[in-house]
């Protein structure tokens, strides 16, 4: 991200847009990091897509559906 002042203020929208949480695979994780993915998005990112570098690189991820937390 590019902001030019970083507070809790600028950066919270970000966050609150675009948080995601994965659980892969260290062969997974190997992938993205190959694909220069590991910290970033995609070249081409829509600027929407919040799972656009797994996708990239063709990782599915499942929804978890356990809600016993």
């Amino acid at each position: 991200m590019e902001l030019t002042e970083v507070t809790a203020e600028t950066v919270r929208p970000i966050l609150e847009k675009y948080e995601v949480c994965a659980i892969i695979t260290a062969d997974e994780d190997a992938m993205l990091t190959a694909a220069g993915l590991q910290s970033k998005m995609p070249s081409d990112w829509d600027k929407v897509d919040q799972l656009a570098r797994y996708k990239a690189i063709e990782i599915v991820l499942v929804e978890n559906i356990d809600n016993s937390n």
